[in-house]
C-alpha cells in the first residue's frame, strides 16, 4: 500500500514536471530580426514582442521597417506559433504601408504613391530549447492595393504570392 501511495505520488510529481510549461523557454519576450520578402517588400528590419501565452499558442506581434532608394514601407503583424520546444508552425496576419517616392511626400508637389499590402502567413519556426536565435521561413500571400488619392475605396486587388525567411534572436 505505501509502496502504491509512493509510486502514484511519483507519477504525479514527474507528470507534472515533464508537462512543465514549455513557455519557460521564452523567458525573453522581445525579438529583434531580418526578413527577407514577406511582410516587407524585399527586406524588412523588424521589432517584435510576445504579448500572450496559451496551452497551444504563443502570441507576438512586431512593427519593422525597410528602406530602399525611392521607397519606404512599414510592416506591423501579429501572430502565433505553436507552443513547443524547438519545431513551431506559425501563422501571422499583417499590413504593410508602402510609400512610392517617399522623397516628395511633404512637398507642394507631392508625387509619392500611397500603397498597401495585406499580408496573411504561414510557416515554419526553428528555435532550440534554450537558444535565443531562431529562424522562419514560410509563404506569405500578399493582397496588393493602390487606391487613387482622390479615392481610396476605388482600387482593385491584386494577389501575388510571395515566400519570406527571417533569422532572428531574442532578448
Amino acid at each position: 500500500m505505501i509502496k502504491n501511495i509512493l509510486l502514484r505520488s511519483f507519477l504525479i510529481i514527474f507528470s507534472k514536471s515533464s508537462a512543465a510549461d514549455t513557455t519557460l523557454l521564452f523567458k525573453k519576450k522581445n525579438s529583434f530580426f531580418i526578413e527577407a520578402g514577406g511582410k516587407g517588400p524585399y527586406y524588412s528590419v523588424n521589432y517584435g514582442r510576445i504579448f500572450k501565452y496559451s496551452k497551444k499558442f504563443i502570441y507576438n506581434w512586431r512593427a519593422g521597417f525597410s528602406l530602399l532608394s525611392h521607397d519606404v514601407s512599414v510592416p506591423l503583424a501579429i501572430s502565433a506559433f505553436t507552443n513547443g520546444v524547438q519545431h513551431h508552425l506559425e501563422f501571422s496576419i499583417g499590413v504593410t504601408f508602402y510609400l512610392k517616392d517617399y522623397k516628395t511626400f511633404l512637398h507642394k508637389t507631392d508625387l509619392s504613391d500611397k500603397q498597401f499590402y495585406i499580408t496573411p502567413g504561414i510557416g515554419y519556426r526553428f528555435q532550440k530549447i534554450n537558444s535565443n536565435f531562431f529562424l522562419t521561413a514560410g509563404i506569405d500571400p500578399l493582397i496588393f492595393m493602390d487606391p487613387p488619392s482622390d479615392n481610396i475605396f476605388n482600387f482593385t486587388p491584386v494577389f501575388k504570392p510571395t515566400a519570406h525567411m527571417a533569422l532572428g534572436f531574442l532578448f
